[in-house]
């Protein structure tokens, strides 16, 4: 006995051939931008000290840290500030 039915594809993958974009802007090839925060183990990475001498500078009032949820970030330009001996 043969079947009047016709087979539709229930794939969707196949069925859905539109593709998402994002917001975010790609950079060319090649070029980096350096990140203006990072966190405190970015921080002692870059200038080569430990992240528990990160923690203590934060305590102690001479390196700035901001909280976002249950992250601490460090502005890179005040760890450079620190470096340099501005602040």
């Amino acid at each position: 006995m043969k079947s009047n039915a016709t087979h539709t594809n229930t794939n969707p993958v196949n069925n859905n051939q539109s593709t998402k974009t994002t917001m975010s802007k790609t950079l060319p090839k090649g070029v980096y931008t350096e990140p203006k925060y990072l966190r405190p183990l970015e921080a002692a990475q870059r200038i080569s000290v430990t992240r528990e001498m990160i923690y203590q500078l934060v305590k102690s009032g001479s390196l700035k840290s901001y909280t976002v949820g249950a992250c601490r970030l460090i502005k890179v330009s005040d760890l450079d500030q620190l470096v340099e001996g501005n602040a």
